[in-house]
């Protein structure tokens, strides 16, 4: 082989010198990216806050659900036992069908209510979280 011209393999990368501007970019993209991976981690960070905040509320949400659920169950078991008592006591069956009438009538009343009430809960308990959210600007979740 010619060993006259060696090849710019051959040569130690060290003794090749970077240019100064190429340096200069270089140390520009390695700050721009460790700033962006700053404000990716930060905005990632805040994001998994609204998101335990989300899932806590939604939890809570289920919670009251489920706690007014039964506290109506207990409310109408309790309305159904009255009603039969008093129908089980009443002297005529004129009297027991005016009974049941107004059982009847009571029920649907309070039915109405307590389907408003779990409405009413089940759509407002989100709202503090998701309030939260919008009120959080981009500027908020960039900064250091």
């Amino acid at each position: 082989m010619n060993q006259a011209f060696p090849h710019p393999a051959d040569a130690p990368i060290a003794t090749v010198p970077l240019p100064e501007n190429v340096q200069l970019l270089a140390e520009q993209c390695g700050t721009a990216s460790n700033e962006s991976l700053g404000h990716i981690n930060i905005a990632a960070n805040g994001g998994v806050k609204l998101f335990d905040d989300l899932m806590a509320t939604t939890q809570g949400t289920a919670k009251a659900l489920g706690h007014k659920v039964l506290e109506n169950a207990t409310k109408n078991a309790d309305a159904f036992f009255a009603a039969a008592g008093a129908m089980a006591r009443a002297k005529s069956i004129h009297e027991v069908a005016a009974l049941q009438v107004e059982y009847f009538q009571k029920q649907v009343t309070v039915a109405c209510e307590q389907v408003r009430e779990l409405s009413e809960l089940s759509t407002r308990r989100p709202t503090p979280a998701c309030e939260r959210s919008a009120a959080t600007t981009t500027t908020d979740r960039y900064a250091p």
